[in-house]
């Protein structure tokens, strides 16, 4: 087992507190309702599920929030 042959622990990360993406993505919040969104939180360090991929609700949300349609 990798786990053993190198000692590594089996550590999973947890969700941190403050993200709201389950809630953005069940569309009861807007991105900008959260308060780690475009601070702690942005695609170069992303805290969520919903800021991680291009193609994320809160990543296209950041990239794409000035632009009018």
């Amino acid at each position: 087992d990798i786990l053993e042959k190198y000692k590594l622990s089996n550590t999973v990360a947890g969700e941190n507190p403050a993200c709201i993406c389950g809630d953005i993505l069940k569309g009861k919040e807007n991105p900008t309702a959260c308060r780690l969104f475009a601070k702690a939180c942005t695609p170069e360090h992303p805290k969520g599920a919903c800021m991680v991929s291009d193609e994320g609700t809160c990543a296209s949300y950041y990239r794409y929030q000035s632009v009018e349609s």
